[in-house]
């Protein structure tokens, strides 16, 4: 049940997301260091996915994740969602080159549990919704995107389906980032994290089964987590 976002304008990129997922799962922040793949990462890791949930690369590169399949318990074993960021994290530099990676694995991989990705970079935010092979994007190089557990483009019929308050959740982050949007060539970085660490605690978007919370500052190349009801942590990409 994750709600992701990014904003961006000149130069303050933040994507940032609320990670739900099952009340048994153990998980943690990794800093995996590069040995013939191009860019160190840190990201989020947890027992039941393979590869990485969510994370930012050295390069400058930010992605979030959130499903959107009706089949997500039966196919949760074959994660092979975090397989292909893992890849993305290791290897690509910007946002474009992830798209394309993206594309193609989510088109060889029609199995693959369906979702939306959110990415970032210092010239570009795209989200990206994938289900049974298909695929539809949109990128910019201003603006915000909010998803929750939905198909907004339209790759599945139903706008909310079993996951608690998607909608809720979905509505509350995109307005949040609507009010922000046009504040943000005013507000320093750190008033920016403030408000987003803020609306990532509050309900519907903050439940009883969020894990994690993250806010990746792009341009900085720095991460500002929690896990679970512990304090905020900040980790510096060098």
């Amino acid at each position: 049940m994750c709600t992701i976002g990014a904003i961006s304008h000149g130069d303050k990129t933040f994507v940032i997301k609320k990670f739900d997922y099952l009340p048994d799962t153990s998980l943690a922040w990794a800093h995996f260091r590069p040995f013939g793949s191009p860019f160190a990462h840190f990201a989020l890791v947890n027992h039941f996915q393979q590869g990485v949930n969510s994370g930012i690369n050295t390069a400058g590169l930010g992605l979030v994740i959130a499903e959107s399949d009706p089949a997500f318990w039966e196919k949760k074993k074959r994660e092979l969602r975090t397989v292909i960021n893992a890849e993305i994290l290791a290897k690509c530099k910007n946002v474009k080159q992830a798209l394309k990676k993206l594309r193609s694995y989510a088109r060889a991989h029609p199995e693959m549990i369906g979702g939306n990705v959110i990415l970032g970079d210092g010239e570009y935010i795209a989200v990206m919704e994938y289900l049974k092979g298909k695929t539809r994007f949109e990128i910019s190089e201003s603006g915000f995107f909010a998803r929750a557990n939905q198909s907004v483009f339209g790759l599945r019929a139903d706008f909310d389906n079993f996951e608690l308050s998607n909608v809720d959740r979905y509505e509350k982050m995109e307005s949040f980032l609507k009010r922000l949007f046009p504040l943000l060539p005013s507000l320093d970085r750190g008033e920016i994290i403030r408000r987003c660490k803020k609306i990532l605690r509050t309900k519907p978007i903050l439940n009883k089964f969020t894990l994690s919370s993250m806010i990746l500052d792009i341009p900085k190349r720095r991460i500002e987590f929690k896990i679970g009801n512990g304090r905020w942590q900040t980790f510096q990409l060098k």
